[in-house]
């Protein structure tokens, strides 16, 4: 009975929807090939989880109307009425539910790599002294976060100004945020980081949200390698899409056909089903390994919580996997 009121309801408000995408569409596509459109699909994603009250983000709902893509007319038009039409059917459709399914489909992607990440930053962070977002986009997680931390966002230089922009029209509090421009592709983030304030010496929480995709596998290597060099202690986390359903399955090759003619922003590399053979080269070894996958289907793609391999002699500083 839910899905079916669910179901009347969108088509009643399928108007209101239909201007609202267009209102999202249209800056998307001015700024396409400057300002990465992507980022707005986990943000929108993460704006409709919290107002529809299944996981909180207070700040994103702060920063949500200071956006190109999101602005107060697209909340108005697209975002609003699919919150009504939740609430007022009492249904939530399977990619907005917090936690997700057991068995995470494509569809809820964002909803799952929220729950690992989150998890991980929860029980990892609390035994560094720096917290570094690489490819930040939207996320609000670093104004969330512990202000006597040191914190860094790395992102590319447009992307980042548009950022910076909306936080500051938001009034979110970002003083103890250190922003720190870089081009992955052709810059050494840590390098980057280090002319920011960034001490190399300290155990560092590394968080690496939707960016290996949209990378050349010689810089998804390098970003391993330069995070080998950081001290015992820190800790990376990320999120993939597994190689063989990139490029070797109908849904893969569909899918990065779709972001690339949307959004101008091509899947580039997944990780091979045995990461243990990507990482040991860089001496890095897993705390945390959960494949994405439907029920009965094989993986398309996974998360990992990352650690530097320990000496015999050496003990690292967080709680055990």
């Amino acid at each position: 009975m839910r899905l079916l009121v669910f179901a009347l309801l969108s088509l009643l408000l399928l108007p209101c929807w239909w201007v609202g995408v267009w209102l999202y569409i249209v800056p998307v596509w001015r700024q396409r090939g400057k300002v990465s459109g992507t980022t707005y699909e986990p943000f929108t994603t993460r704006l409709l989880m919290h107002l529809i009250g299944t996981r909180d983000d207070p700040l994103i709902a702060q920063l949500a109307g200071h956006l190109p893509a999101c602005s107060p007319s697209t909340l108005r038009w697209f975002i609003l009425p699919q919150v009504w039409i939740c609430k007022v059917s009492g249904f939530i459709p399977t990619p907005l539910r917090f936690p997700p399914p057991e068995h995470a489909s494509l569809n809820c992607l964002v909803s799952a790599r929220c729950e690992f990440l989150d998890r991980s930053l929860s029980k990892h962070l609390p035994h560094c002294k720096q917290l570094v977002i690489l490819g930040a986009g939207w996320d609000t997680r670093a104004y969330q976060a512990d202000a006597s931390l040191d914190l860094f966002e790395v992102d590319a230089p447009a992307t980042q100004a548009v950022k910076r922009r909306a936080i500051k029209d938001s009034g979110i509090p970002h003083d103890h945020v250190h922003f720190v421009p870089c081009d992955f592709e052709s810059q050494r983030w840590l390098d980057a980081l280090t002319d920011h304030g960034f001490n190399p010496e300290l155990p560092t929480y590394v968080h690496w949200e939707g960016v290996t995709m949209y990378l050349e596998r010689a810089a998804i290597e390098s970003t391993l390698d330069q995070f080998s060099q950081l001290p015992q202690g820190s800790i990376l986390a990320l999120d993939y899409l597994a190689e063989k359903w990139l490029h070797h399955t109908t849904g893969g090759r569909l899918t990065k056909f779709m972001v690339n003619a949307f959004y101008g922003e091509p899947f580039r590399s997944g990780l091979p089903a045995d990461t243990d053979s990507l990482l040991k080269p860089f001496g890095l070894r897993i705390l945390r390994h959960q494949r994405l996958h439907a029920p009965g289907k094989p993986p398309y793609g996974g998360l990992l919580t990352l650690a530097r391999r320990i000496e015999p002699d050496h003990k690292i500083n967080m709680q055990s996997p």
